[in-house]
């Protein structure tokens, strides 16, 4: 490995063989100030490792990956996994990539589920979500019932972390943004549907604005855990999935496609970001997927699962490797 850096973050523990360590010294980080997220990432907008403190938590710095990047691969408790970003505690958050570091399309999932059994109501734009017909949006938006996605990501967890890399985790949260872009984002089966279809966060930044945010808006919609210091701390577990905006960091952007984006995998997968809930045609509630061509789908719908953990910036690897998929980040286990 080449020189250490020093991040900012006091949290994160330098001169030991960490991830955290590896990832900013195997990589030449640079700020992401020029980036246009209006479109795709490429060798002229962004590939590789970038910073930014801007839109983040605090505005404390964080560091991730862009474009069609071939060194953020880790292995971790029998799966390989790719490397989003380091957070701004330090922590390493990484996307489920498969049993095989290379896999492709449902390979590199977990399986595919509903993001919601139900869809006539905008409560089930949630990861988890509240009273069905309200109209308060309190109470439409409260953290009281899991989704369908969750449960399914909840038994994944207990069937192959939960016993032996519970310890490993950090309980950095995962946001699923529900503030509100347009109108009230109370209306559901209750009330007068005309003209009032809300729509959420991310819609607002990233089809309107094209302007991603690690920071999440909310404190009720940054789902953590009961033991953590922050967010909603309703999870059961520290276990969730990719954000849209995080997504964008990556290389997508609205209706350019995804082509040169390490995400990619060539199959259809939730995020856990609302859209909205449209009563046009059919009360339908929304929920973005990464997709090269629909880009967010009913909750009814199947899409694939690609789980996201965060590892803590104190995790060590076994020396050797550099981020390849033939020579992975391996996490010290033992």
């Amino acid at each position: 490995m080449g020189q250490q850096i020093t991040p900012s973050d006091p949290e994160i523990e330098v001169f030991k063989p960490t991830l955290v360590n590896a990832i900013l010294s195997d990589n030449t980080p640079q700020s992401d100030t020029n980036i246009d997220f209006g479109q795709v990432s490429s060798a002229t907008n962004g590939r590789g490792l970038y910073y930014t403190n801007t839109n983040t938590e605090d505005n404390r710095t964080t560091y991730y990956y862009r474009g069609a990047v071939t060194n953020n691969y880790v292995q971790f408790a029998g799966f390989y996994w790719r490397i989003v970003r380091i957070n701004e505690d330090g922590s390493v958050r990484l996307i489920y990539q498969g049993e095989t570091p290379n896999a492709t399309e449902n390979a590199a999932t977990i399986g595919s589920s509903a993001f919601n059994s139900n869809y006539n109501d905008n409560a089930y734009v949630g990861y988890m979500y509240g009273e069905v017909g309200s109209n308060s949006y309190s109470a439409t938006h409260a953290n009281a019932n899991d989704s369908t996605i969750k449960t399914v990501i909840d038994t994944w967890y207990e069937d192959n972390l939960l016993d032996n890399y519970a310890s490993y985790l950090a309980d950095s949260g995962f946001c699923g943004d529900r503030s509100i872009a347009s109108e009230t984002g109370v209306i559901g089966m209750a009330g007068d549907r005309t003209n009032m279809d809300p729509s959420y966060g991310a819609f607002n930044r990233l089809y309107s604005n094209t302007t991603p945010q690690f920071s999440c808006p909310q404190e009720n919609d940054l789902y953590t855990t009961a033991s953590s210091k922050k967010g909603n701390k309703a999870l059961d577990y520290s276990i969730g999935l990719i954000t849209l905006d995080e997504v964008a960091y990556s290389g997508w952007s609205y209706g350019k496609g995804m082509t040169d984006c390490y995400l990619n995998i060539g199959y259809d997968y939730w995020t856990i970001s609302p859209k909205g809930f449209s009563t046009i045609s059919n009360a339908e509630a929304h929920v973005w997927n990464f997709s090269d061509t629909n880009f967010y789908d009913c909750v009814e719908n199947n899409n694939g699962l690609r789980p996201v953990i965060n590892l803590k910036s104190s995790i060590e690897i076994v020396e050797g490797g550099n981020g390849t998929s033939s020579n992975p980040y391996v996490i010290k286990t033992s």
